[in-house]
Order: C-alpha cells, then structure tokens, then sequence
C-alpha cells in the first residue's frame, strides 16, 4: 500500500523491438560477461518475444540470454522507472547498461506471474540502452512469452 497515489506518466514498449538471443547450455554466459555492453553479440540470433521452442529452438531446455537496445526519451519529471516483465518462463536475472537489476526467480511457478524491477539510477535518458536478461526454463515451453516494457512513474 502507498500513501499516496502512482501514476504510470508514460508506458514504453519493448517486445516489438528486435531482440538478440542465444542458449547458454553450459552455464558460463554470466562468467563470459554476456550481460556486458561491450560483449560481441553478433552471432546471437534474432528472436521475438514468445517462447523459444516456436522460434527455432524445440525441445530446448536449460539457459538462454536475450538482449535488446532501445532509446529512452529526454529526462522527465518522475519518481520512478521500471522494467516491467508480464511473463517470463521461468526465472530471469535482469542487467541493464551491464548493471545487475535483480532477479525473479520464485520456482516452476514463476513462469506465470509477472515482475518488476526498478531502474531508475541506471537508465539513461535520451541516450541508447542495453537489457540482457538471463532466462532458465527448467521444462516445456521457455522465454520471454508476454510483453516487455519500460514503466516511467510518478
């Protein structure tokens, strides 16, 4: 509960935006520094937002990292940013601009409820951003499978 009310003064979307991907069955993404601005992502492959297993990716199941760039607008009056996930099968880890956001990761269950997290001391306004976010599907369908988007808040 607040005390007072939250108004989402603008609502950016991100999941028509060409996203990168790539699996990561071995689990060292995070010790190659995957989620770096500078890391060489030009072998991943482009991906929409849904599950991995329609795009190319059947059967897989394990890690897998994505990533998109995007521009936010000039600077405005708020209180708050956030990047606001509606559905992520079934936990992610969240970098954005190469700084680590947090994570939902709540068991098999999380696939379905979505999520948070607050990045308003890293964005940058005006300017090109980076998010890679590190997925783990334990089983059946995986990814980034509902709408992505950047929430400004006052």
């Amino acid at each position: 509960t607040w005390d007072y009310e939250v108004k989402i003064l603008k609502s950016i979307p991100l999941q028509n935006l060409p996203w990168l991907f790539t699996t990561d069955p071995l689990q060292q993404g995070h010790l190659k520094g995957f989620f770096k601005p500078e890391f060489n992502t030009s072998k991943w492959k482009n991906i929409k937002i849904g599950v991995w297993e329609n795009q190319g990716f059947p059967d897989y199941d394990g890690i897998a990292w994505y990533q998109i760039k995007f521009t936010m607008p000039e600077k405005t009056d708020c209180n708050a940013v956030e990047i606001v996930f509606d559905g992520v099968d079934e936990s992610a880890w969240v970098w954005l601009n190469g700084i680590y956001l947090g994570a939902h990761d709540i068991g098999p269950e999380g696939w379905k409820e979505p999520f948070a997290v607050d990045c308003r001391k890293e964005i940058l306004w005006g300017k090109e951003n980076i998010l890679t976010v590190r997925v783990y599907d334990a089983a059946f369908a995986g990814g980034i499978y509902k709408p992505v988007k950047i929430d400004i808040l006052k």
